[in-house]
């Protein structure tokens, strides 16, 4: 059985160490301030956003890209284990709320597929058990986006419906991936993940019951790293 230890070197690198430091990768680098959601966000999808920005810019100084996080994204439970199996690497309910991208900048999803700048809702989803999708990605966890009009606007989401709804606005769904940071990876850093993906690892909230507990995780915002 494949160990999370290797799924970790996969997608892994600890960068930068301070909260608000800039860290750089490749022409890229993040930093993390306070900013308000898009205004034109639905306004129960902006009440579950925290006030964290992270800004991802290119090697000209342009913000490509920007990630809210949920204030509190719905765990299974704390700490956050692995899922059903050791390929699903966190343990979050299919369909759960993760947050917001803003892509100021053309992108590639995990499979390939074009996106368009624009805002989106990120949905936490895995890669359906089917048979199709073997051996596309060493993980099954990804953040699928929909946009903001198509959100249901609650913390959880149900996973065919969230599909179906993708499923209108490409052939596809626009699929991101996420990774596990190390315990030592400094957040925000960024890394050169598989397939040459940019890595953008950040902190955020997640909640159990009445539990709340600060996470890391990585997000793979469609840039590829050089």
């Amino acid at each position: 059985m494949k160990s999370l230890a290797v799924t970790f070197a996969l997608v892994c690198v600890s960068l930068l160490t301070a909260r608000g430091a800039l860290s750089q990768v490749e022409g890229f680098k993040v930093e993390v301030a306070k900013a308000a959601a898009p205004a034109d966000l639905p306004e129960n999808v902006k009440k579950m956003l925290s006030g964290d920005c992270f800004k991802l810019s290119d090697a000209d100084g342009k913000v490509v890209a920007e990630i809210w996080w949920g204030s509190a994204v719905t765990a299974r439970e704390l700490p956050i284990k692995p899922g059903d199996n050791m390929q699903v690497l966190f343990g979050i309910p299919e369909g759960a709320f993760l947050g917001v991208l803003r892509l100021n900048k053309a992108a590639v999803d995990y499979k390939g597929g074009g996106i368009k700048e624009g805002v989106f809702t990120m949905r936490y989803l895995t890669q359906p058990a089917d048979g199709n999708h073997l051996g596309t990605a060493p993980f099954n966890d990804f953040a699928v986006l929909l946009l903001p009009k198509n959100d249901p606007g609650t913390p959880g989401g149900d996973r065919d419906a969230l599909i179906k709804v993708a499923l209108t606005q490409a052939t596809h769904p626009f699929a991101m991936g996420l990774a596990v940071p190390k315990p030592d990876t400094a957040c925000p850093s960024l890394a050169k993940g598989e397939e040459n993906n940019l890595v953008v690892f950040c902190k955020c909230t997640a909640k159990a019951g009445d539990k709340t507990e600060e996470v890391k995780v990585g997000l793979m915002p469609g840039f590829k790293v050089k």
